[in-house]
């Protein structure tokens, strides 16, 4: 084995597992060091996050280490070992439970959006204000290196391309170059999306701003995909697409339908240049789905249409060659490649989510009797005939936390939780007592599942997330950083923010 090429041993490799490559490194010497080669282990890591699991201290303990002794006669292993190694010690910290726990962001600001613009800066989005943590060492001061405008809230902010930011602000679109050494970030350009062109100005007050009327302010309908830009307003037929690198106007797209249709969703993916858009005829409750490729600016041939007869819900995912679409309480999975209808499930009381190429639901079969009770449930597209229950206890909301990890809620009936405990520590205890006859508060107890590709879901011990209601848990792009919240006054509705940090 030792005498053959390195590329043919890769090709042998790639029929066996890590834990086959794992035994086959510990046979002899000469196999350890032809198995240990990087070019075998290089395929079963995550390239962006080994970069920034070697750059990055470990803040959770045990701390990884790899021990060496100068005495030994063993080679060091190869890099991309060693970041295979980092990825499954983050891994079992999650698994484990394993996090470092901290308290940030202490303003007084009702609701305020918390999300990721990188693995170790957070954004803090109130209003038309966004502020910014780096979190790298510690949560340090919030300082707001945008100028805005001041007029409108912002409905998004997030990173594209190289060293880039875009901020959309009703129907504004701002672009901005991002360092992270920087105290302001210079604006490069601005456009409005109806408009034909940007605008050559880049000092907000001298901007001649668009009148935009009352009815319009909350209407707009967006996605970033890469580094395009569509925007619509909802009610109306016309797409507009950006080059956010350039800030060209690409095109103006108009549904292809001759009756009278209105954009109420777009929906973009992320594993192509698709999107997928949805039109409603409110004269006839009528639904058509389309998906839209920006690389060739066109619409493909897929076309969905459905009667809504309800109202309740009309959601969407888009991945891979798939469209899980959700009307009422039916979910319709298309591949829109082929314009094949694969499966329809009924009964279906939340929108679809995507995780790990899995499109996952909650169902409930007995809806209409006397106890519902309802199942997550997941559907692979590529083998629709089989059905995966991702948990057998009665789910009310689920989440899914950096495309690895789902979360669910389940009633937790008269205890309170002081953040992390377990059920029956001195973190709970029992509301009966203090309230008298008064109804019980309902709580919901987050529970953080893990998904493999081609394994069953399995439980881990991470129980940090609770709040009284569903909100937001968000997790940074290398899933090694948490944000959650959980309330301090049940009757203001105070929230505290943490940070939670797995590495």
């Amino acid at each position: 084995m030792e005498k053959l090429p390195v590329e043919m041993v890769a090709t042998i490799a790639q029929y066996l597992s890590v834990e086959e490559l794992v035994q086959c490194c510990a046979v002899c010497r000469d196999w350890r060091e032809v198995f240990g080669h990087d070019l075998l282990w290089k395929p079963h890591c995550d390239q962006n996050l080994a970069e920034y699991l070697r750059t990055t201290k470990s803040k959770v303990e045990p701390h990884f280490v790899v021990s060496h002794s100068e005495d030994s006669t063993l080679s060091p292993l190869g890099n991309w070992r060693i970041s295979y190694m980092r990825q499954v010690h983050l891994w079992e910290n999650w698994l484990l439970g394993r996090c470092f726990r901290e308290h940030f962001d202490c303003s007084e600001s009702a609701h305020p959006q918390h999300t990721f613009l990188t693995d170790d800066l957070i954004l803090r989005i109130y209003g038309n204000s966004v502020g910014v943590w780096n979190v790298s060492d510690s949560p340090g001061d919030l300082h707001e290196p945008m100028c805005l405008f001041s007029q409108w809230d912002v409905d998004l902010c997030q990173t594209f391309g190289k060293g880039k930011i875009v901020v959309v602000q009703n129907n504004a679109v701002l672009v901005f170059s991002f360092e992270e050494s920087c105290i302001k970030w210079p604006l490069d350009f601005v456009f409005f999306f109806r408009e034909p062109q940007k605008r050559t100005g880049k000092n907000l007050e001298d901007l001649d701003i668009p009148v935009v009327k009352e009815e319009e302010i909350y209407s707009t309908r967006f996605v970033v995909v890469g580094s395009f830009f569509v925007g619509c307003q909802k009610n109306e037929q016309l797409m507009h697409v950006w080059n956010l690198e350039t800030g060209q106007k690409l095109s103006e797209e108009t549904l292809p339908l001759s009756a009278t249709y209105s954009i109420k969703e777009l929906v973009y993916s992320k594993t192509t240049k698709d999107i997928l858009v949805a039109a409603h005829q409110e004269r006839e409750s009528m639904f058509n789905f389309f998906v839209y490729n920006l690389n060739r600016l066109e619409f493909l041939p897929f076309r969905a249409k459905y009667k809504s007869i309800n109202n309740l819900s009309q959601k969407g995912c888009i991945h891979g060659n798939f469209v899980a679409l959700r009307l009422d309480l039916n979910l319709y999975i298309h591949n829109y490649k082929t314009c094949q209808h694969i499966k329809t499930v009924n009964k279906v009381v939340a929108d679809p989510q995507v995780l790990n190429s899995l499109f996952v639901y909650i169902e409930n079969p007995n809806l209409f009797d006397l106890h519902p009770f309802n199942t997550l449930t997941a559907c692979n597209p590529y083998a629709p005939d089989a059905t995966l229950f991702l948990t057998r206890q009665d789910t009310q909301r689920f989440s899914v936390i950096g495309g690895r990890f789902y979360i669910y809620d389940r009633h937790v009936d008269e205890t309170l939780s002081s953040g992390d405990s377990d059920a029956g520590s001195a973190g709970w205890r029992n509301l009966r007592s203090n309230r008298g006859k008064k109804a019980p508060i309902e709580y919901f107890e987050r529970k953080v599942w893990h998904i493999r590709k081609k394994q069953l879901p399995f439980k881990t011990k991470t129980r940090v997330f609770w709040f009284r209601e569903t909100a937001n848990v968000v997790a940074n792009k290398s899933c090694t950083r948490v944000i959650s919240s959980n309330l301090t006054d049940h009757l203001s509705g105070e929230e505290q923010y943490w940070l939670h940090t797995f590495w």
